[in-house]
């Protein structure tokens, strides 16, 4: 939980997008992901009536109205602005009593994501400074991405218990188009007692990044807001032990 006495600061997260920018390899890409699912945002908002502010705390009363402030792009496109701290924000605007919320990269999801939205297409961390546009397709790459298991980390392997079917049988005419997917299993993985995502093992001899992300554009229409995809090829030990005694959902 973020102390929100403390203020928002990103450095590391700074400079892997800096470090990004001069080599975009791999190994860069999957830390700004990691970095990014675990920073705070300022988000400049609108409250009405100005909430009161007791011992410190901000009091929002019934009725309060909340809202974002948007930003476009020349497509008229509208995008929250995410600061990655004080600093940034005030090249945004120099008002000293500007009103912010901190979000997670979650919240943006959730709210972007949200079935009767149609206003939103993404966030723009620091839009005057590094300027990193997260659109929805690179929200789904950053949140469905290859499964990096840490030395003695916690994780359990099992059948889902809600079968995705209709995300499957999309999968399945998928495959059926392409040859770099040769077989696919989908299963339930739980990381460290609590963290619950799909595993999707995938046998392929192309690029797995590459195959991932198409994958990753084809399921995710079908996920709740509150799930994730997690991503492993067969070739990989981990991806080996965990079909054991599994049948995939798909085979040439």
């Amino acid at each position: 939980m973020f102390d929100i006495n403390k203020p928002v600061t990103n450095p590391k997260l700074i400079e892997i997008i800096d470090r990004l920018k001069t080599n975009y390899v791999e190994e860069n890409e999957h830390e700004f992901f990691k970095e990014l699912l675990s920073a705070n945002f300022l988000a400049p908002v609108v409250i009405e009536p100005i909430p009161e502010n007791k011992d410190g705390k901000t009091v929002l009363k019934e009725g309060t109205k909340i809202n974002f402030i948007a930003i476009n792009n020349e497509k008229g496109e509208n995008f929250f602005p995410a600061f990655t701290d004080w600093n940034e924000l005030r090249k945004w605007s120099d008002k000293i009593d500007i009103q912010t919320f901190i979000l997670t990269f979650k919240d943006y999801e959730e709210m972007i994501f949200r079935k009767e939205n149609d206003t939103w297409v993404g966030f723009v961390i620091n839009p005057y400074g590094e300027d990193i546009v997260i659109n929805r397709e690179k929200m789904r790459v950053v949140n469905n991405n290859d499964a990096k298991i840490e030395k003695d980390e916690s994780v359990i392997i099992g059948i889902p218990k809600e079968y995705p079917n209709e995300m499957v049988n999309s999968l399945k005419e998928y495959f059926s188009k392409v040859n770099s997917v040769k077989s696919a299993y989908i299963l339930l993985m739980i990381r460290n007692q609590g963290e619950k995502s799909y595993l999707m093992v995938i046998d392929t001899d192309n690029n797995p990044n590459k195959v991932f992300e198409k994958v990753t554009n084809v399921a995710t229409k079908y996920l709740k807001v509150d799930e994730k995809i997690d991503f492993v090829t067969l070739s990989d030990s981990f991806g080996k032990d965990a079909i054991v005694g599994q049948q995939p959902f798909y085979q040439k």
